[in-house]
This record gives C-alpha cells, sequence and structure tokens, in this order.
C-alpha cells in the first residue's frame, strides 16, 4: 500500500495505555555493513496539533493503568510507560469528530490531572485477537499482538525517559469497500506504516518517519529510532528482517538499515537487543540475546534470557544442574553488570530520569504483611551505577 494516509494530532499545556503462531525460530545473526535504506523515509511536514482534553472516563482509563503497571511492574502492556518525572499513558480513542484516534498524555502525579493531553489520527497499532474477526484488513492487523511489548511495541520510552514512540495503524481496505478489495489476501511487503516520536517532556513531535514493510518491532535508544521490518510475519529466511535506524538528534539525516533474522526485542542507551524469539512472551521459555551497535556490529551475547526490560537490562534463567535448581539474575547491558535476583528482588520502576530497576529485600512480618526494602536504584540513563537518594519514594508494605 503506497498511499499516504492524513495524521492529525491535537495537544494541550495544561494541569488539569503471540504473534501469531509460534514460530520456529533459527538463531543465525547476520550482521553486514550499514548502508542507506531506500524503503524507509522521513514524512516531509510535522503532524498538525490543536488542543483536546480528557474526558472523566479516559482519565479513569489511564489511572487503571497507573495502578495496574504499579501492581505488576514486570507486565508487557505498553499502554503505561515511564519517561523524565513523569508517567506517558497511551490508549485508543475518540476524536472531536467521532474518529478513531489515539490519547496520549503526560502524568506527573497518577492522582492528578495530566499535564498534558494529546490527541493522535489514527489510532496506534494495537490489535486484540478478536478485532475484525476474519475481514483482516492490513497485514500489521493479521500479525496481532506481535506489537504488544513495552519494549520493542507499539509504543516505547527512550532509556533517558526523553523521547516516546509510537507506531501508527498503516492505511486499510475501507469498511464500505467491496468485498472482493476486503477478501483481497494482505501483502506485508506492500504495506507502508507511519512511526511518530514525540518528546516525552513537551510532547512535541521530533521525527515522523514512513517505512515499507510489515513491522515486528521498534525500540529507542537515548538519541535514535529503530524500527525492524519484514517481507514475511517473521525476519528470518523469506522474511528478509531489515533494522532501519532514524537519528532523533539530526532529524533530517537519511536512515540507515542493516538486515537481520533476529528480533527487535529492546533497546540500551546506544544499543539495540536483538533476540531468538518476538519480544513479549509468558518468560516461561527462555532466548539468547544478541547486543549489536546502531550499524548492526556484534558486541555482545546473553543466553538464557527470560525477558528483557525497558532501559537495557536482561533477565537471565540459568539451569544449576548439581543444585537442581535455577539460578535469576539481572545483566545490565549498558555496564556490564550483574544483579543476583536470588538474594535480592530486581523491581522495574520509574526513576527520576525515566526508565529504572529498583535492587532491595522483601520480607514479611508474623501477621504476614510483606514489605519492600530498597537498597538502591538504577537509572537507564547514566553510567549504571547504584543511586541511593531518595529511598524511600521506592519502599511498599
Amino acid at each position: 500500500m503506497k498511499s499516504k494516509f492524513p495524521h492529525n494530532i491535537a495537544f494541550i499545556s495544561h494541569r488539569s495505555t503471540a504473534l501469531m503462531v509460534a514460530l520456529p525460530l533459527l538463531l543465525s545473526l547476520t550482521v553486514t555493513a550499514c548502508h542507506s535504506n531506500s524503503r524507509a523515509s522521513s514524512s516531509s511536514t510535522a503532524p498538525p496539533m490543536s488542543p483536546t482534553s480528557l474526558t472523566a472516563e479516559q482519565m479513569k482509563d489511564c489511572q487503571d493503568k497507573a495502578s495496574d503497571w504499579i501492581g505488576n511492574p514486570g507486565s508487557q502492556d505498553p499502554s503505561y510507560l515511564p519517561a523524565q518525572e513523569a508517567d506517558i499513558c497511551v490508549i485508543q480513542s475518540f476524536n472531536t469528530k467521532n474518529q478513531e484516534s489515539t490519547l496520549i498524555a503526560r502524568y506527573e502525579a497518577s492522582d492528578k490531572e495530566p499535564v498534558w493531553a494529546m490527541s493522535l489520527t489514527p489510532r496506534i497499532a494495537a490489535y486484540r485477537r478478536h478485532d475484525n474477526g476474519m475481514d483482516v484488513q492490513s497485514a500489521q492487523e493479521l500479525a496481532r499482538d506481535v506489537l504488544n511489548s513495552r519494549t520493542a511495541g507499539y509504543a516505547t520510552v527512550s532509556p533517558n525517559g526523553k523521547y516516546l514512540s509510537l507506531v501508527l495503524r498503516p492505511p486499510e481496505v475501507a469498511d464500505d469497500s467491496p468485498r472482493p478489495a476486503r477478501q483481497t489476501p494482505v501483502v506485508p511487503a506492500e504495506q507502508r506504516t507511519t512511526v511518530v516520536v514525540l518528546d516525552a517532556v513537551s510532547g512535541k513531535p521530533v521525527r515522523t518517519v514512513e517505512i515499507d514493510g510489515l513491522v515486528l518491532g521498534q525500540a529507542l535508544t537515548s538519541d535514535s529510532l529503530a524500527v525492524e521490518t519484514a517481507d514475511a510475519y517473521y525476519p528470518a529466511g523469506k522474511g528478509k528482517g531489515r533494522i532501519s535506524v532514524f537519528s532523533l538528534t539530526e532529524p533530517s539525516a537519511s536512515p540507515t538499515s542493516f538486515p537481520t533474522s533476529l528480533w527487535l526485542a529492546g533497546s540500551g542507551k546506544s544499543s539495540l537487543l536483538l533476540s531468538s524469539q518476538p519480544p513479549g512472551g509468558s518468560g516461561t521459555s527462555t532466548s539468547t540475546v544478541t547486543q549489536v551497535d546502531l550499524h548492526g556490529k556484534h558486541l555482545a551475547t546473553f543466553t538464557d534470557s527470560s525477558g528483557i526490560i525497558l532501559g537495557g537490562w536482561v533477565r537471565r534463567n540459568t539451569y544449576l544442574p548439581d543444585e537442581k535448581r535455577f539460578h535469576r539474575e539481572v545483566v545490565d547491558t549498558n555496564s556490564g553488570a550483574v544483579y543476583d535476583d536470588d538474594a535480592d528482588r530486581v523491581w522495574t520502576h520509574r526513576v527520576p530520569t525515566g526508565p529504572g530497576l529498583v535492587i532491595g529485600q522483601k520480607s514479611s512480618d508474623e501477621n504476614g504483611t510483606i514489605t519492600f526494602t530498597p537498597q538502591f536504584w538504577l537509572s537507564a540513563a547514566d553510567d549504571g551505577h547504584p543511586h541511593t537518594e531518595n529511598l524511600e519514594q521506592f519502599s511498599t508494605k
């Protein structure tokens, strides 16, 4: 689909959110020289912006998502994300013209009105299994929940909490189109999708790009956007997976790309994390995670990965045959530091800079009341050194 889809964005500054089948995946690292990507381009104009506001129902929706995220910090739901000094709520909604749209709001306190809110049309590429039944209208919709991941899904934030990136729904066959048109098989290679990067502090657009192929994932480093596309519903073989990289500090710069047979599953400050399995899984299986730079050059390999944490950490779950048990640890791909998840509790949490971890101990008293005592916290934005300031904000009981 080559037609360009119109995007309308509304903004306000005031105080007032398994892939098709389990694919057999081949672990084969593909790294070649970086080259200019003729299948990706930057939009010539930024999306227009105008004021909007939240309804009481939308406010409650965001508050519910905040509660869910606090109660289940390991959730992969990308609809509530940590940014600099605030959280970002991303939900599907309707704009003032009753068009399906995306509502984005920045909350500095979940129990208060957002600092700003923005309505974006079309909707984000968040699909559920029951969407539209048999009348599949785009290749991205057929892929279902491939983008349901906090680290590489339809919405994600950068390790420094400065940027928010959204994958928008690609153009679809209109509901009133003739049946033969709607039943025409979708071709992933012909899909054209728009990705919008926003400043997570101000809400203003930073870069808008259009890219060909089915979007398998996206990730942000501290200064770049990476988008993985393919000609099929998987990156290996006939999928011809490729990762396009766009500068956020030089928005007019041409993108570069490199091929890969792995899944884009996350990112660190200046590197990408590729996995042998698609991100957003149940966490019951393990995979191999490969760290590469923005040109596709191999940096490190992490085996026995049970998940990737927003900001650049990898959870590992290694079986110890002599002890007949699994050993859990978290590896910081930015600094190389390793944290024992057996002795301590490693908890994902928003820190002042955005994505972060809190390391502490969990205990219970004679009444069964569980208390989490933080020892230090980590930021994805710096060199990975432990922080001990303001620890009381992370205590739970």
